[in-house]
């Protein structure tokens, strides 16, 4: 296969599977392959007709289904919810055309664009009509583009005004009519073929715009136009052409050369120099956290909006979605791309980047951004090209490999009922959920591990564990007549035991050995667990609560009692926080705490609690004194740390955007800091 060669494949969600399911690739539906060679574009509908067909029917008549939970049949219905798809697949399936001055499908007949002559392209500015009525920047006329911001948000075309729109439409398809122009001149251009489904001009959310593809491309756009990389960036001579013919911006307009052959333009306020894109690369290949690389070569005025965008995006991620504080994320969103207008040139806005700000409402109409987006459906895509073998047919090959495929997995789940494989496992999951979900010990060569007998201190340690853990009512009187012998006697124990809050959420766990050869890390632990704290040695009145503990797994235990039941222990190091070292500067370390992967909300426990609180406390670290700022808020972590002396040094790990100015505010109200031209300091002293 060749990038001439094009096939299509339809693929079909089941929603009323669990989240940690619905998306796997076992499955998923391949209902329908467009051969190729060439992209099917308006004419997909032609294509989808039989698919469309039997979708109606399943809604309108339903088909007659066993349920061998109840032993009796049922009449199932199904609808569509949404499509997803590529912003190209977009237009095809949707009937509007995203190329053009009214490419935003949302904003419809009231996008914002403006044809840069020089450049060549179209750009979607003003996002400040986006901004409330009474904000500020709607009168600022000098850092935009001019003039006054009196438009407002654009509503939203309902399938009702659509249908309306398009009565009497008449599809043609082919590509005999290319060069005849439609009487019905603009952005649509044809009735997509969903509205015959009965239900469909009802949906509020009906195509849905791939956030893996927007991110990716304003990812592009910012890491092109940083490093200046040739044929990326969108600061050139041409985008400083068109700030010039705007008349905008007057310091970064083009000058001409004294032989006047050729154009110069100045420095932009977010160029770099050599020693500092280096220092960019570095820092975003080895920290965990990218918002480093941007802290440490930007200027500030770059850097907050640059990492706003970052928090902001990680919030659109999340699997858990507060819909109170998603109003908040929409307004930072708007706020952000404001002053990305204020900072970048105008070829810099793009479609993608115009995209951002209606991210929000499609997670506020179809649930978080994790279900709706092409990143599995990529990888699934990449699974059927694995079928192809012979590539002058490939869709007859894809077709055998898929139905092979089927057949291997029907068999497995439910003609043999007996034994666990991967694949019947899933009963089991469908009815306790991932949590409760049983995994096998041991890697691809090794699954059965190795027989040890432990050491006599480890011995006692993962049997009182076990013991202590075990929820057996006897086992819970014993402990409690001896906390209360203990609690009575004078010289009482400085450290308690603790109650692990863990669950497995079906994430694989590897060794730290392991993960020190490897770019993937998957042997990182996080625990709450109840510790006695003590100001010093002569405290008498010691703090009972629960304390955050970071670590990693250096080894994988599973004790076995006699065949009856097995029980799997995780030995540790674990410590307060969990650092990740600055490949730059020496001895810097940064405090970082993130969700599992795989971790899904299903109503028994939250991997971290919604408490908005604040604790500073002090931990030793490599022979250093650290002082740790952590606010919880909004169910979202943030932190700051800086180590003691004169010189003080704050940094911002993973800050929710709508929490960093109220961060900022504890720090400086905490440590008794002073705000010195954007820099933190104390003592007049700059700290970073």
């Amino acid at each position: 296969m060749n990038l001439s060669h094009s096939t299509w494949p339809i693929v079909l969600v089941n929603y009323n599977l669990p989240p940690w399911l619905c998306m796997k690739q076992e499955n998923l539906i391949l209902s329908t392959l467009i051969s190729g060679p060439d992209s099917p574009k308006n004419s997909i509908d032609v294509f989808m007709q039989p698919l469309i067909a039997e979708l109606k029917e399943l809604w309108e008549v339903g088909v007659n289904t066993y349920d061998a939970l109840a032993d009796e049949d049922f009449n199932l219905r199904a609808r569509v919810l949404w499509t997803i798809s590529d912003f190209p697949g977009y237009a095809m399936l949707s009937g509007w055309s995203t190329k053009g001055k009214l490419g935003c499908p949302v904003c419809h007949y009231e996008t914002s664009s403006l044809y840069l002559k020089h450049s060549k392209k179209m750009c979607y500015m003003n996002h400040r009509k986006f901004l409330p009525s009474a904000h500020k920047w709607r009168m600022d006329t000098k850092r935009f583009n001019g003039v006054i911001e009196m438009g407002q948000c654009p509503s939203v075309l309902t399938g009702t005004d659509i249908e309306e729109l398009l009565s009497g439409y008449v599809n043609q398809f082919g590509l005999q009519n290319k060069k005849a122009k439609s009487k019905t001149e603009g952005p649509f251009k044809k009735k997509s073929i969903f509205f015959y489904l009965p239900y469909w001009k009802h949906n509020p959310l009906r195509h849905n715009l791939d956030a893996m593809h927007i991110e990716k491309n304003v990812c592009d756009n910012i890491l092109g136009t940083l490093l200046n990389i040739s044929g990326k960036t969108k600061d050139h001579v041409a985008a400083r052409k068109d700030l010039q013919e705007m008349g905008i911006r007057k310091p970064l307009h083009p000058v001409l050369s004294e032989d006047g052959a050729h154009h110069e333009i100045r420095a932009a306020i977010f160029d770099l120099s050599n020693k500092e894109k280096e220092i960019f690369v570095q820092c975003w290949k080895t920290l965990n956290c990218r918002t480093f690389a941007i802290k440490k070569t930007t200027k500030a005025e770059v850097a907050v909006p640059l990492m706003k965008l970052s928090a902001c995006l990680r919030a659109l991620w999340s699997k858990v979605i507060d819909l109170e504080e998603l109003e908040k994320l929409e307004t930072e969103i708007v706020e952000v791309l404001c002053q990305f207008e204020m900072i970048f040139p105008s070829a810099f806005f793009d479609i993608m980047v115009h995209l951002l700000v209606h991210l929000t409402r499609e997670v506020r109409l179809g649930g978080p951004q994790h279900l709706r987006n092409m990143f599995p459906i990529e990888r699934y895509l990449a699974k059927l090209k694995s079928y192809v073998r012979n590539r002058s047919k490939p869709e007859g090959s894809i077709t055998e490999g898929y139905i092979a495929e089927e057949c291997v997995t029907f068999c497995s789940r439910f003609l043999a009922a007996d034994e666990t494989t991967k694949n019947n496992m899933c009963s089991t999951v469908f009815e306790r959920g991932p949590t409760q979900a049983e995994y096998h010990i041991g890697m691809r060569r090794n699954k059965d591990g190795t027989i040890i007998h432990l050491e006599d201190v480890d011995w006692k340690a993962s049997h009182r564990y076990v013991l202590f853990n075990t929820g057996n009512k006897e086992v819970e009187r014993l402990l409690e007549e001896h906390q209360a012998l203990v609690d009575s006697h004078e010289n009482t124990n400085r450290y308690r035991g603790h109650e692990d809050t863990r669950q497995n959420s079906g994430t694989g766990y590897e060794k730290s050995d392991r993960d020190s050869r490897c770019t993937t890390q998957n042997s990182g632990v996080y625990l709450t667990a109840q510790t006695t704290s003590f100001s010093s040695s002569r405290d008498e009145n010691p703090i009972v609560g629960d304390v955050s503990y970071y670590g990693s797994i250096e080894d994988i235990i599973e004790l076995d009692y006699w065949g009856l039941f097995t029980v799997v222990l995780f030995k540790c190091r674990c410590a307060t926080s969990f650092y990740v070292e600055d490949p730059i500067e020496k001895n810097v370390h940064y405090v970082i705490k993130k969700l599992p992967r795989e971790w899904c909300d299903n109503g028994n426990v939250d991997a971290h609690e919604d408490v908005n609180d604040t604790d500073l406390r002090e931990t030793e670290f490599d022979g250093r004194k650290t002082r740790n700022i952590g606010l919880y808020h909004g169910g979202e972590f943030q932190r700051t740390s800086y180590s003691g002396g004169d010189c003080l040094t704050i940094y911002n790990v993973d800050a929710d955007m709508w929490a960093y100015n109220d961060l900022m505010e504890e720090v400086k109200d905490l440590l008794k800091l002073n705000e010195i031209g954007g820099v933190y300091a104390k003592e007049g002293k700059h700290g970073g």
